[in-house]
């Protein structure tokens, strides 16, 4: 129980943004893959990170915030050192882009980086398991793909707290997991790796005949439990993603968003 805590990401609040039709949740993360990807100017690509964080302490998130403070840090950092130094690398002394270019194009992708991964965890921290996969169904993906995807996020947890139970069993033994060399401490987790894939091979065949023996495999229709249907805000929130998409579209398509020229 303890692992399934630390690894589940959504908070269960009573929030405007928790009360998002799923397909709207889904498209606040695909708005912001398709508003922001072509665009090199940090200056326009700046908002969405700030609107993602806001909206996060909107619908009580912080907590998760702060889980991933390492990675929110390290991402933008990493990227913009990378970029920053091999933007145009390869291009020879007279078409090299100048130094301050670099420099936009570096810090553009870093917070293009930092938006999707705040999107990502704004995704995850308000929609339930089950209305990703209603999401999905809503959206004409077959059942078959929608219920494994479902089952991913079910097992990634479980499969956590089994290898939690491990290394605790065997600390009780007597194996230091933080004595040594880095190659040394990956070594110990040898005895940790081999128990939780054998536990997960069994897992796995005990629900492929736990879904067999109820039906999974007849093609047949399918009925959810979970139904949601379009509010008003849902369509004031569709309109407001639509607008901000085609608003970057449109700097993208008349050069604005690009740098160089737009080359």
């Amino acid at each position: 129980m303890r692992a399934e805590m630390r690894v589940n990401l959504y908070i269960d609040r009573d929030t405007f943004l928790h009360r998002l039709h799923p397909q709207v949740k889904l498209g606040i993360l695909a708005a912001t893959f398709a508003s922001i990807y072509a665009i090199d100017r940090p200056l326009l690509v700046a908002p969405a990170p700030v609107a993602l964080g806001l909206l996060l302490f909107a619908a009580g998130a912080a907590g998760n915030a702060r889980r991933f403070a390492p990675m929110l840090l390290a991402v933008p950092v990493a990227t913009f050192t990378m970029w920053s130094l091999f933007y145009g690398y390869g291009a020879n002394a007279a078409a090299a882009p100048p130094r301050s270019e670099a420099m936009e194009f570096a810090a553009a992708m870093a917070l293009k980086l930092e938006s999707f991964v705040l999107s990502s965890l704004l995704c995850l921290s308000i929609t339930r398991v089950e209305e990703f996969t209603e999401a999905l169904r809503g959206l004409g993906v077959p059942y078959r793909v929608s219920f494994t995807v479902a089952m991913a996020f079910r097992l990634v947890p479980l499969f956590l707290g089994s290898a939690l139970s491990v290394v605790t069993a065997q600390r009780a033994r007597g194996l230091d997991f933080s004595r040594g060399s880095v190659l040394a401490r990956l070594r110990r987790y040898v005895p940790v790796i081999v128990p939780v894939f054998m536990g997960a091979l069994r897992r796995a065949d005990a629900m492929a005949m736990a879904l067999e023996a109820r039906g999974f495999g007849r093609r047949t229709r399918r009925a959810s439990f979970v139904r949601s249907r379009l509010a008003p805000r849902d369509l004031v929130v569709g309109a407001a993603l639509a607008a901000v998409v085609l608003a970057y579209l449109s700097a993208w398509a008349l050069g604005y968003g690009r740098l160089g020229g737009g080359r």
